[in-house]
């Protein structure tokens, strides 16, 4: 399938909405360091951030992170002594939009940064626990441009969205490259040189692979017959 047939089947897809549920916008009245009043479109299935160090691309994708049922960006960003979070500016807030079948219409949910109370059993007594970086749903901010709730319901704010979310932070995962060069310890292999010089010799092993197209390395250890070489597609 050629590259704009399948970006035209995506939007129709994204259009009859078979794609749903499907997250529409996020904006930031009050969050971090990002200007407030941000807002982010997602007209498109696929969405890359680009921006220099620093610019909070990690902060926006937390955020999409929490968006769905009990995921939390307390989870990442949490106060302490030595780093508290400020928020005399207001309290951290954002607001997504997607499309809410009982509704039949888009509609937005807010989260916040609340400190709640938790009880639970520590050798058999209640213990009152405090989490100052517990994220929650509220009601329809109308300060924030939120539509109040329809007034023949019942319901004080919509359901979070539901979706299964797979977050890979790149900075948790180590290479097997990283984790050898700047980690391994590995002075039985280096007895007859450097790092340097198993890297060029086993990347040789990994070059005749590649350009032969083998299934699996010319050269496996004896730990790794299990070791199958997959060819990724642009």
């Amino acid at each position: 399938m050629a590259k704009q047939d399948l970006m035209d089947t995506i939007r129709k897809l994204l259009k009859e909405r078979k794609l749903e549920p499907y997250l529409k916008h996020i904006r930031f009245p009050c969050f971090r360091n990002l200007e407030q009043g941000l807002r982010i479109d997602f007209n498109f299935p696929l969405t890359a951030i680009v921006g220099q160090n620093g610019g909070n691309k990690s902060s926006v994708l937390r955020a999409v992170y929490g968006c769905p049922g009990n995921n939390s960006i307390g989870k990442f960003w949490f106060s302490t002594h030595v780093d508290p979070i400020d928020e005399h500016g207001g309290r951290s807030r954002f607001i997504y939009g997607y499309y809410q079948p009982e509704a039949k219409k888009d509609v937005e949910v807010i989260k916040t940064r609340i400190r709640k109370t938790f009880e639970r059993k520590v050798n058999g007594r209640d213990v009152k626990r405090k989490d100052p970086d517990y994220w929650e749903t509220a009601r329809p901010s109308i300060r924030d441009g939120m539509e109040r709730m329809p007034k023949e319901g019942s319901k004080t704010r919509w359901k979070t969205i539901k979706k299964n979310v797979l977050f890979m932070d790149f900075r948790s995962e180590i290479s097997a490259f990283d984790k050898y060069f700047y980690h391994g310890e590995l002075k039985r292999t280096l007895s007859d040189g450097t790092k340097q010089d198993f890297i060029r010799r086993s990347y040789k092993n990994f070059r005749e692979t590649i350009d032969k197209n083998l299934k699996t390395p010319t050269r496996v250890n004896r730990n790794q017959n299990d070791f199958k070489v997959i060819h990724l597609t642009i």
